[in-house]
């Protein structure tokens, strides 16, 4: 306990001394989310300012040190106070009277969850949820400049960029995307009380028309995975990742003779270059084992990684490594292995990504991978059941 308190007076040390003004938005309406008869204590929502802290908020309701000091202790396991971030918001409910006085304290960890702390007669700690409901929904949308562009003017969530670039890794390059390019796609989204969106969930069905042919990925539970699988069951998923980041641009190919722009001559260019914002995620392009973690005058910080007795691959001119890729670490596919920098001979920020078959280096844009395994046949009813469902409901029409 002795400790504790003595955190807490560290803590107020180092805080401001000046009075903060905490935004605040009275109510009087019932607090249904919190299921609270709001009509029994005064109701206010607030906001963490920057130099709030939890210990801070509790002292301005006049919380003495020694509860504060029981809150923070019965609260392990159920809310990290570092995770607490200015922006968030809190509900207070206090007694009525002339002094009011602080009876419970809800924080919304979550669009979907809360922790209240009720303090109206011995300290009670617990988290809940939000009652959710989910929708199911159909968007169409015509690529008419970035699919990143095309979504956002449709005013659908971003995240559809991203299960898109996921689902269709192995399959389609985004940046190959050509005006008239077209998906149609059928999704849950998930609502809080109702009303409130919160995130899109469950994607089960696509049709992505590019390069005059129609892509389709119906989604299927397989031994506790997520896959996707085309309309004759093929996996979409292959061994090998298209690019090592989900966007990015082709600024180099794979080369026998390229000037080279930081030593001015020609030579070869065995690598293709992807430009990209700095610190951007570099992923792993397959499983593997991590060989090398190192520096080079010219490489700058790369990784080596050996998938199999076959391939290997290598990423040049990182930024920095990810906490936690060393030699010898095993690396599944999609693994976030370090950033976009421009270490080593660069001109600006890019990864340079090389393939390695039976040890000699070659173009990845040529090889023809192995595809992932099939759908099983014990879940060959669920592809079929997701195909009857959904084909007809995702057939776009093309001029």
């Amino acid at each position: 306990m002795k400790n504790i308190l003595s955190l807490i007076v560290f803590v107020l040390s180092i805080q401001s001394c000046e009075n903060k003004d905490i935004s605040e938005d009275k109510t009087t309406q019932p607090v249904i989310q919190y299921e609270f008869p709001s009509d029994k204590y005064e109701v206010s929502k607030k906001t963490l300012n920057t130099k709030d802290t939890f210990i801070s908020v509790l002292l301005s309701h006049n919380v003495k040190y020694s509860v504060i000091a029981r809150i923070i202790e019965k609260s392990k396991g159920i809310l990290n106070f570092k995770n607490i971030k200015p922006g968030e918001k809190y509900l207070v409910l206090s007694s009525k009277g002339s002094i009011p006085k602080l009876q419970m304290l809800i924080y919304e960890d979550s669009p979907t969850d809360y922790v209240v702390f009720d303090l109206r007669d011995s300290i009670s700690i617990y988290k809940r949820e939000n009652p959710i409901s989910i929708r199911e929904r159909t968007s169409f949308v015509e690529i008419n400049n970035s699919i990143s562009k095309s979504v956002v003017e449709n005013k659908l969530d971003y995240e559809l960029v991203n299960k898109l670039s996921e689902i269709y890794a192995w399959t389609i390059d985004f940046f190959s995307l050509q005006k008239g390019d077209s998906f149609k796609i059928i999704y849950d989204e998930v609502y809080v009380n109702d009303t409130s969106y919160v995130r899109i969930d469950k994607v089960k069905a696509i049709n992505f028309f590019h390069g005059k042919k129609n892509h389709y990925a119906f989604r299927v539970e397989t031994d506790n995975l997520i896959e996707y699988f085309d309309e004759n069951g093929k996996n979409l998923r292959k061994s090998f990742l298209r690019a090592p980041l989900k966007y990015a641009r082709i600024t180099s190919m794979y080369s026998r003779r390229r000037f080279h722009p930081v030593l001015k001559m020609w030579k070869s260019h065995k690598g293709t270059d992807y430009a990209a914002p700095r610190n951007t995620p570099i992923l792993a392009t397959a499983n593997g084992t991590i060989t090398k973690v190192g520096y080079s005058k010219g490489n700058g910080n790369y990784v080596t990684i050996r998938h199999n007795s076959i391939y290997s691959t290598q990423y040049l001119h990182m930024n920095k490594f990810k906490k936690g890729i060393n030699k010898n670490t095993r690396v599944k596919q999609g693994d976030v292995i370090g950033y976009v920098g421009s270490t080593g001979y660069a001109t600006g920020p890019h990864v340079c990504y090389r393939f390695w078959k039976n040890g000699v280096q070659i173009n990845p844009m040529r090889e023809k991978f192995p595809d992932a395994n099939p759908i099983k046949k014990e879940h060959e009813e669920k592809l079929k059941a997701n195909y009857q469902e959904y084909f007809d409901r995702i057939q776009i029409q093309v001029d």
